[in-house]
């Protein structure tokens, strides 16, 4: 170590770097910059936000529709009995349907030994053949055996959304009636601009290029998160969302994958096809895909009738905004004080 410190302190000495590109204390031109952008950042966010408030004022439920919304809880509360019993059904079958697959697991593998043991004083033709023959039929089981626990594991979740997690929802609003989750589906938020960062040296640009330090994606899958629960809510209930809560895929469980959907989709599980038999994974995955469509389309029809606040990073919304003017600067609106003319200069140069 005490012959590292010597040889640091001369390859630091020797190269001519940058005057202030190692300093940990901002320039004065960065600063100014910073706090420029910090307002142009801030007054995007006010202009989101009244947004984002304006567009809720419209879609917030008025009494009438609030009454509407406990009646329609009412009826969610009957409904869950009868769908709650045939989920119930349905398990019983899967479960019969899994217990007799293990059996025939078992005796398939008796039955594979009991064929080795006789065969093998026979010549090795016709125990290859019986070998064969036996494959096939094993790797149906394995099959069979896959899609009835799968089969059971989906019924059994349905059960417990109609016997405990739906409940506890349908009882609060029912309590509640003029302040219920209201899962009516309605989406207002759009995608905001990363908060500006003073950066002192070479290493912020490196370390931000190198390690990705930010929670917003984490915040983001959060977010969809919820979205995706009012929807699934909603879709268990036909006083909900209508039709939509007979989709075979929920209802039936993966038993229709190999009857209807893989013969109409086959590995194409993202186009969103045959949706009412997609399975219950498929469809999430597609709403996700919806949901983020659907923020993105907001975005670009918020910041294409205002171009001059600040629009989030590429890394954010991607190529949806390349259509707008490129901005890599406050706008000038925020740069007319004489002392912040140096500004655009420094950073043209």
């Amino acid at each position: 170590s005490s012959l590292a410190k010597p040889a640091t302190k001369r390859l630091f000495h020797n190269n001519n770097l940058p005057m202030g590109l190692l300093e940990s204390k901002p320039r004065e031109d960065q600063i100014q910059l910073y706090h420029a952008k910090l307002e142009w950042y801030e007054r995007t966010i006010e202009a989101i936000e009244e947004h984002e408030r304006q567009q809720w004022k419209k879609v917030t439920p008025g009494s009438a529709r609030l009454a509407l919304y406990w009646l329609q809880m009412l009826v969610c509360v009957l409904e869950s009995v009868p769908r709650a019993t045939f989920h119930a059904c349905a398990w019983l079958v899967a479960a019969v349907w899994l217990g007799l697959a293990l059996g025939t697991k078992q005796l398939a593998a008796s039955l594979r030994d009991l064929i080795g043991r006789t065969s093998s004083s026979s010549n090795d033709s016709i125990q290859l053949s019986n070998t064969d023959s036996v494959q096939p039929r094993q790797r149906s089981w394995q099959t069979s055996d896959l899609l009835a626990a799968r089969q059971l594991r989906h019924q059994a979740w349905r059960l417990q959304v109609y016997t405990s997690l739906a409940p506890e929802v349908l009882v609060y609003n029912l309590k509640n009636p003029w302040q219920p989750y209201f899962a009516d589906g309605a989406e207002v938020d759009i995608h905001r601009p990363e908060m500006p960062k003073l950066r002192t040296s070479w290493m912020d640009d490196c370390c931000q290029e190198i390690c990705d330090c930010s929670c917003q994606a984490f915040c983001g899958c959060l977010e969809y998160m919820a979205k995706l629960e009012v929807l699934y809510f909603r879709s268990n209930f036909f006083a909900l969302s209508g039709c939509q809560s007979f989709q075979c895929g929920s209802c039936l469980g993966p038993c229709v994958e190999p009857c209807c959907y893989s013969p109409c989709v086959g590995q194409d599980v993202n186009s969103g096809f045959c949706k009412a038999c997609e399975p219950e994974e498929v469809r999430l995955a597609r709403w996700l895909r919806e949901a983020v469509e659907r923020k993105m389309s907001r975005t670009v029809s918020f910041y294409s009738s205002r171009p001059d606040l600040l629009r989030p990073s590429k890394g954010i919304v991607g190529d949806a905004l390349n259509a707008l003017p490129d901005q890599e600067n406050p706008s000038a609106s925020l740069l007319m004080a004489p002392s912040q003319n140096r500004i655009v200069w420094v950073t043209g140069n």
